[in-house]
């Protein structure tokens, strides 16, 4: 079989079993695992790739093969779909990662290449009841104990590569909107001068947080402006015309885009509907509430309140005792 037919039937195959918001989680997922994007990503926020083309990031650097086939991805051959994005150990439970793969970067000496894991995640909700920079170090740990398995007495810790946890977050507030933090192990010489350990020794983890404002707003960045593009609420011809400005080409994603327009659309029109049926429940309870409190008023027994008007006892009882 075709891997790009299979590819696009594990896709077709959430959309269509799916309810609308995990489908529009798996179309950002499939739209992360793009190489054309991911390389965009990298370039901005991977300090090895800062030199790097975009071209050779996607073409030479990223790991084709690195992301799980069991994972849903893009329709095309430039789409990753290599390691395991789930990690489970026994003590520890499992973690799924949204697009997890191996990519290699020019060593500092360049001569040579250096193997990189690296994660990215779509981040919907910003303001959670923990800070994401600690999930995204947890999430580090996890990648970097994997290299090795059980730990024996006898380790060699030579195996292990640095990690990168990469997090895209939506709906972020105003105070943190269209910012990017990276945080890094680094080296202070409490006593003395000791110069003889290299980084890459010791800076085994990164972690990068991006924050996209809730308003799409271009800010003459090209990884937030591309970001926005493809995530934020512009029209469908309008996102297009972005990342096409942006040098991305957008038939790599277009399939993509129309089903991320499309599932938006019914999300905003099925809340819509949803906070108009709330509304005239609530309205309809207030009503009740309302003639039920005047009766009482008026004198007529609780129980006979609860006959005209099909109301509970209890939950008549209940308003009387709210409004007394």
């Amino acid at each position: 079989m075709d891997e790009r037919n299979g590819d696009r039937s594990n896709l077709e195959n959430t959309l269509l079993s799916a309810d609308d918001r995990a489908k529009y989680d798996a179309v950002c997922k499939c739209i992360l695992k793009e190489r054309a994007i991911l390389a965009r990503i990298l370039k901005e926020t991977v300090s090895e790739y800062a030199n790097c083309s975009i071209e050779d990031i996607a073409d030479k650097y990223i790991e084709p093969e690195s992301i799980s086939s069991e994972t849903p991805v893009a329709r095309n051959l430039t789409n990753i779909n290599g390691l395991s994005e789930e990690d489970s150990t026994t003590n520890e439970g499992v973690v799924k990662f949204d697009v997890k793969f191996l990519a290699k970067s020019p060593s500092t000496d360049g001569k040579s290449l250096i193997n990189l894991f690296i994660d990215v995640e779509a981040q919907k909700k910003y303001s959670v009841s923990y800070p994401i920079e600690k999930r995204a170090a947890y999430y580090c740990a996890r990648m970097l104990s994997s290299q090795i398995g059980n730990i024996k007495e006898n380790m060699n810790y030579n195996v292990l590569n640095k990690v990168y946890s990469i997090w895209v977050c939506f709906d972020v507030p105003k105070y943190a909107a269209n910012t990017v933090s990276r945080y890094y192990y680094t080296k202070e010489d409490l006593l003395g001068k000791f110069n003889k350990i290299k980084e890459s020794d010791y800076g085994l983890m990164e972690t990068v947080i991006i924050r996209l404002s809730k308003d799409d707003t271009q800010i003459g960045n090209d990884l937030i402006d591309l970001l926005h593009g493809l995530f934020g609420d512009l029209e469908y011809e309008e996102k297009l015309e972005r990342l096409d400005k942006l040098g991305l080409d957008v038939d790599l994603v277009r399939k993509e885009m129309d089903h991320m327009c499309n599932l938006s659309e019914r999300i905003m029109e099925r809340g819509i509907e949803q906070g108009i049926e709330r509304g005239i429940e609530r309205g309809a309870e207030l009503a009740k509430r309302e003639l039920a409190l005047k009766m009482y008023k008026k004198g007529t027994p609780i129980r006979q309140i609860s006959e005209l008007t099909d109301i509970d006892v209890k939950q008549i009882e209940e308003w009387i005792a709210e409004k007394e």
